[in-house]
């Protein structure tokens, strides 16, 4: 790697940064300069590309990516998001070969990483190394450059022999722990931390770096001391008091918390996390008018923040402004497909342009969709877009959301609702869990069937679902998708919380058919509805009459073993009624 190129990477990763940031316009800045003196560079066509997408110049976009490809026919992300430009422009046929493409593209890269030597990464790392020290240049910087790049390995050699040739560096200690802790090798990180600390009392970091891990693996009491002791050598550290604020948020320590995000914001007035999680305290509160002060300022400072966003309109709504929430949850909803342009989505968007093609008398769109659950219409189901946006925005706090704020119990009543239908020795072989989330059914679940089977389609709550380890495969795929093109059979499909995204249940039930044992067993949940068959609540969920489920589900071959009404969870401190609905199929 030559000067040009660290100097090219270092500006491009500027730019990268800016962008994230919500500077938009110093990254087009950055971008414009770049290619000004490097008009084939294929990164910064591509970055370029993105800006103009933000900016809604789809068409400036794509020949920008086009380009980027023609440059680098290798990035799978290139052709997904040339994908992504087309779908916004309308031109579907050509967006899902885009899609396709980028698809096969990456599904070759993960073969060749597996059959890929480790030992090839450290020869480029020696190789890198080695030419810096001749050429005069800083180590460090290379050491650092790989890291940003996510080139672990060669960035641990290369801070490794730096610290062979000067072991008192107390910066690349301090930096090679940060590698090492993206290498989840939590125990080396710590004594590399340790080390800095023992080199350099004062090196602000090396505590600070520290006290995140043993806050991660529940060491809060060490952990507050060291955040402490970084704030002690660097008074201005407001990171720190950030991380500070979290470990007593965790601790139910709310005023302590707050006191800590106020700090960091006053640190820092820049700082939008801070308001956003000061939020969520006043919030939880019930401070209302304190929580939309802070939701306020947060968006005013980021206004990319999308969950922020999506908090302070579901706030909003509760207060009646049900303009401003609209605004606000569309807002969020672009923002989330723009952060996805930078890090990848390729099956949601193949399967929303068949989705489309396949439905296009139903809303289509995220804007329809938000306005018609804020004022009072009724689409027929929820996007796939806006359902994957909303689960994977929120997955690292849904589930303790879900059953410590909302005490939502809905698949431990469908467990017993199942013990009570069916007689008491009665065992599933081959369940299937639709719309799986975190694995909240399939843990209520596990006791009673041999293997189950989730589907969701969100990815982040299918990689949730895997830390719980109750399911023998997991897909991300649309469930309806999953119905149709599934071959393999069940005696059992679990539907917890899925009609309240997907709407009219017709399709549901026509393409469960497909899957299902004779005699297996349906069990669901919906939330109760006295205003006809169906209809969307400014939550943007989906209500259901109950007799108009078993009448489909009778019209479908479905025979009604038990209903059971019951609160589902908890809303403005008020169950929300629901019914539970055992069937079995009798085809």
């Amino acid at each position: 790697m030559d000067e040009v190129d660290l100097e090219l990477a270092e500006r491009l990763l500027r730019a990268y940064e800016s962008f994230k940031q919500g500077d938009v316009d110093c990254s087009r800045e950055i971008c414009e300069q770049i290619l000004v003196a490097n008009p084939d560079s294929a990164a910064t066509l591509h970055l370029s590309g993105i800006i103009d997408c933000h900016f809604k110049s789809f068409e400036e976009a794509a020949l920008k990516i086009f380009k980027a490809i023609q440059n680098d026919p290798q990035n799978a992300y290139f052709f997904y998001n040339l994908g992504l430009t087309l779908k916004a422009q309308g031109k579907l046929e050509e967006a899902l070969s885009f899609f396709q493409n980028a698809l096969a593209l990456k599904s070759t890269q993960l073969n060749e990483k597996r059959l890929s030597q480790p030992k090839s990464q450290i020869d480029l790392a020696v190789e890198a190394y080695r030419h810096s020290i001749k050429s005069g240049q800083d180590p460090s910087y290379l050491a650092f450059h790989f890291h940003k790049e996510g080139r672990l390995e060669e960035a641990e050699y290369v801070y490794n022999q730096i610290l062979k040739d000067s072991p008192q560096n107390d910066r690349a200690q301090n930096d090679l722990g940060n590698v090492l802790l993206e290498m989840e090798r939590l125990e080396e990180a710590s004594d590399c931390f340790r080390k800095a600390m023992k080199t350099n009392p004062d090196l602000d970091q090396a505590p600070y770096n520290l006290a995140n891990v043993l806050s991660e693996v529940g060491q809060t009491d060490e952990s507050i001391k060291l955040y402490r002791r970084a704030i002690e050598i660097n008074p201005k550290f407001f990171e720190a008091y950030f991380n500070l604020g979290l470990v007593f948020e965790n601790l139910e320590q709310l005023d302590q918390a707050i006191d800590c995000y106020r700090k960091a914001a006053k640190i820092n007035p820049k700082y939008a996390k801070a308001h956003y999680k000061a939020a969520g305290i006043f919030q939880r509160l019930e401070d209302f008018p304190g929580a939309l002060n802070e939701y306020e300022k947060t968006v005013e400072l980021d206004p990319n923040y999308s969950e922020a966003q999506y908090y302070f309109a579901d706030l909003l709504r509760s207060q009646g402004d049900t303009k401003k929430a609209v605004e606000l949850s569309s807002s969020a909803f672009a923002i989330g497909q723009e952060d996805r342009m930078l890090e990848g989505g390729i099956i949601l968007d193949i399967s929303s342009l068949y989705w489309k093609k396949d439905k296009s008398n139903i809303v289509a769109t995220k804007d329809d969709f938000l306005t018609a659950a804020l004022t009072g219409k009724t689409p027929e189901t929820a996007p796939p877009d806006y359902v994957r946006f909303f689960f994977d925005e929120f997955s690292k706090r849904f589930e303790s959301h879900l059953v410590e704020n909302l005490q939502y119990k809905a698949p431990r009543l469908m467990r017993s609702a199942c013990d009570t239908a069916l007689p008491e020795d009665h065992r599933f072989k081959n369940a299937l869990d639709l719309g799986c989330g975190t694995g909240l059914s399939g843990e209520s679940f596990a006791s009673l069937v041999d293997r189950i089977t989730g589907v969701d389609l969100s990815p982040k709550m299918i990689e949730k679902s895997k830390e719980k380890k109750i399911y023998a495969a997991l897909y991300q795929n649309d469930i309806l998708e999953f119905l149709s093109k599934n071959s393999e059979k069940f005696d059992l499909v679990i539907a917890a919380d899925v009609l309240i995204y997907l709407g009219d249940p017709t399709p549901l039930f026509e393409k469960l058919q497909n899957v299902l044992e004779s005699q297996a067993i349906f069990v669901l949940s919906t939330e109760n509805s006295d205003n006809g068959d169906f209809h969307i609540r400014q939550t943007g969920r989906y209500a259901h009459n109950n007799v108009f489920i078993e009448d489909l589900a009778k019209r479908m071959d479905f025979e009604l073993l038990l209903r059971e009404s019951a609160g589902l969870r908890k809303e403005k401190e008020k169950w929300v009624d629901g019914d539970i609905f055992v069937f079995k199929y009798l085809n």
